[in-house]
């Protein structure tokens, strides 16, 4: 037998499995042997390695299908969330430059048009977070968070078109929220609003 062969794991899963045979026979043999000609001995009879390899298999198989389930479980909101979006195309919007808030508007018509409805939803949010920028009301930060956002909306006579906005951020981009022509037309309104 090759090094590989007594140090791979096909050889110690093998091991495993003559272990739980060897001590589920040991542990048959220290059990009680009954006079009772009717009881028998019935079960030193039974081949113990392979009671171990059902046992050692079925555990495997349980804890595979646990992990399968697991794993399944966990990227299923991904999955669900990307095969709603098919392809997206490409943003026409320079990451390195400031947009005013009707360059904005005008790229979320361009994206609605295309029937792209989760990037017009996104221009939407990019021109409200500029035009609370350009009101001074929170300037942008990297690496400000929606929460922060909503605590600065607070002090503004009208928050509500805000937190739409907010909402439909958030749900785009970390829950289930799925972007249709509905979802537009309500963040349209709230931008309208600003």
């Amino acid at each position: 037998m090759s090094e590989f062969a007594k140090d791979g794991l096909g050889w110690r899963w093998g091991q495993l499995q003559q272990q739980v045979g060897e001590w589920w026979a040991w542990q048959m043999q220290q059990a009680p042997v009954s006079d009772d000609p009717e009881v028998g001995d019935w079960w030193l009879d039974l081949p113990w390695t392979v009671l171990g390899r059902v046992v050692a298999w079925g555990g495997l198989g349980a804890l595979t299908i646990w992990g399968v389930w697991v794993l399944w479980r966990s990227l299923l909101p991904y999955w669900q969330r990307y095969q709603h979006r098919g392809n997206r195309p490409p943003t026409n919007l320079d990451k390195t430059r400031q947009y005013t808030v009707e360059e904005w508007r005008s790229q979320a018509q361009t994206y609605y048009r295309q029937g792209n409805f989760q990037q017009a939803c996104l221009c939407l949010y990019g021109g409200m977070l500029q035009t609370l920028h350009d009101r001074g009301v929170a300037p942008h930060l990297p690496s400000r968070t929606d929460g922060e956002y909503v605590e600065a909306i607070q002090s503004l006579p009208r928050p509500e078109p805000y937190l739409t906005l907010l909402t439909m951020h958030q749900g785009l981009r970390f829950g289930e929220t799925l972007p249709n022509d509905q979802l537009f037309e309500q963040c349209w309104r709230a931008y309208g609003e600003l």
